[in-house]
């Protein structure tokens, strides 16, 4: 499993997180030594917060990042909804947060941090991935254009990849928390 760290002058934008995806993993006539090397049983995943913008322009990005990695079999998108920390709260939570605030991303940060002392502990807390897929898939809601309703996150699909490669480690490690 490798993680691909944008550089702070990328753009990190849907589409430029697209681009820089292909241009790491797809061979073309321009590019034909990309970065990494596909592998017939590897899956490339674009995860994107889908919080506003001050353009409009997110949304219509998104869709078109879905719209070119359709039939791309081992190309994955998951959005989370307004904000990563929608996924950090099912970790812990079974229920989706009814809450003042809820489309904000900075509530979610609040709610977050007032249910863990010292907030979310990234050493420990991704051992829970199993629940808080579990949580995400059962409180999964989307909306027409297929993004996730407000409270949900499509995280949950990443989730699954990463407990099929490392379930069994992640369960280990988690029999080792006090």
């Amino acid at each position: 499993m490798e993680i691909y760290k944008l550089n702070p002058h990328e753009d990190n934008s849907p589409l430029g997180l697209l681009q820089i995806a292909k241009t790491a993993l797809v061979a073309t006539s321009g590019n034909p030594t990309p970065k990494f090397n596909l592998q017939e049983q590897d899956e490339a995943w674009i995860v994107l917060d889908s919080d506003p913008d001050r353009d409009g322009s997110r949304k219509p990005q998104i869709a078109a990042v879905r719209a070119a990695i359709k039939g791309r079999g081992r190309w994955h998108v998951a959005e989370s909804n307004p904000c990563f920390e929608v996924w950090l709260y099912f970790h812990f939570k079974e229920q989706r947060g009814e809450f003042e605030g809820q489309e904000e991303c900075k509530s979610w940060k609040s709610q977050v941090n007032s249910m863990l002392s010292g907030g979310f502990d990234p050493r420990k807390h991704p051992l829970f991935i199993g629940d808080a897929k579990r949580r995400a898939e059962a409180n999964f809601e989307q909306e027409e254009d297929g993004s996730p309703k407000i409270g949900s996150t499509e995280l949950f699909r990443l989730a699954k990849s990463i407990l099929h490669l490392l379930g069994d480690q992640i369960r280990v490690e988690r029999r080792k928390l006090p």
